[in-house]
């Protein structure tokens, strides 16, 4: 089947802004029922209710082909090799907040609901799914696909702010993860799987030490965070050997609404 950029863009932003919302008005009609459920069961039916619509997405792209779904997402292999390289790249975080915070203090609850669901079912929406298809498929410039997730992607966390001044800290932090994550994201084969197991592991260091309320932490906190991210940026680019995936010729320049066959 054969879609022209511009379709592909449009479905591709319609399915990620009805996963965005279709939680709110599920609670809409059922929140008198929902809420009485364990708070673990409604975040894990809130993540689900976000897949719905990326795999119909996916179905009009590709046909119904879970093989081709998970390839195109970034989830089909090198599960490892990603994992691996996110834990080394944040023992900064562990190490370090181990000597400042103590010996850690926390619950299953709190790392699947604070770590493993949003590092896994956000990376899928907004990295492998949303910055994937219109950066890969619809052709879009890395700056303007970036954007548009990295946007959506720091407006989904301003729940964690209590003025504006706190809001903007944490538009600018989640902005700058968004872009940074995307861009691990192509200069790693399209592996998934390094963006979601970086996202893991840095919160749950964050949580189980408690280092900090929110994504903006504290001043001491934030250094390891830094260096961190230093860590990953060091280890891609020698990885890649100085041929990057990412150009000058990528960064804003896309594809103009050409017929894209999906296989």
């Amino acid at each position: 089947m054969k879609f022209n950029s511009l379709k592909v863009s449009i479905i591709t932003i319609l399915a990620f802004g009805v996963s965005m919302y279709s939680y709110k008005v599920i609670f809409i009609f059922y929140g008198s029922i929902l809420k009485n459920f364990n708070p673990l069961i409604l975040n894990f039916v809130r993540y689900i209710t976000w897949l719905i619509p990326v795999f119909i997405a996916m179905v009009l792209f590709h046909g119904f082909n879970i093989k081709i779904f998970l390839r195109e997402l970034g989830l089909d292999c090198r599960l490892i090799k990603g994992i691996s390289f996110s834990f080394f790249s944040t023992l900064p975080m562990l190490i370090g907040y181990f000597v400042l915070f103590g010996n850690p203090v926390f619950s299953f609850r709190e790392i699947l609901m604070g770590a493993l669901f949003p590092a896994f079912m956000e990376e899928i929406l907004f990295r492998g799914f949303l910055f994937g298809y219109l950066y890969r498929k619809a052709g879009w410039g890395f700056v303007p696909a970036v954007a548009i997730s990295s946007i959506f992607f720091a407006i989904g966390h301003f729940y964690q702010s209590q003025n504006i001044t706190g809001a903007l800290i944490i538009f600018f932090i989640t902005f700058t993860g968004g872009a940074w994550f995307s861009w691990l994201f192509i200069e790693w084969d399209k592996n998934l799987w390094v963006p979601i197991g970086i996202h893991l592991f840095m919160n749950l260091w964050w949580i189980v030490f408690s280092a900090g309320e929110n994504v903006m932490g504290g001043k001491v906190a934030n250094v390891f965070r830094l260096v961190t991210i230093a860590i990953t940026v060091v280890l891609t680019i020698y990885m890649r050997k100085g041929k990057m995936k990412l150009t000058k010729e990528k960064l804003l320049q896309g594809k103009k609404f050409i017929d894209i066959k999906f296989i």
